[in-house]
């Protein structure tokens, strides 16, 4: 099942969030799958993992990151 999409994200936030998880996946060779990182068009703070292989994060929260490296703890604890 493909995580879903949500439309409205910004594409500069959108491409820092995949960025920022793929630098993750790259610095944990061992990591049993190879998720996928979206950003949702919404002001609310959350990450939700819908499905097996997807890490959705919204653009709010992405935003309250202020650096790359609190996103990465974001995203690891999520795939944690």
């Amino acid at each position: 099942v493909e995580t879903p999409k949500v439309p409205g994200a910004s594409v500069e936030t959108a491409a820092r969030v995949d960025q920022v998880g793929r630098d993750l996946l790259s610095a944990t060779p061992f990591f049993p799958v190879e998720p996928t990182f979206h950003t949702a068009a919404r002001s609310e703070v959350f990450v939700t993992h819908p499905d097996l292989t997807g890490v959705l994060v919204s653009e709010g929260l992405a935003k309250k990151c202020e650096t790359d490296a609190r996103l990465a703890a974001v995203l690891a604890a999520e795939l944690g």
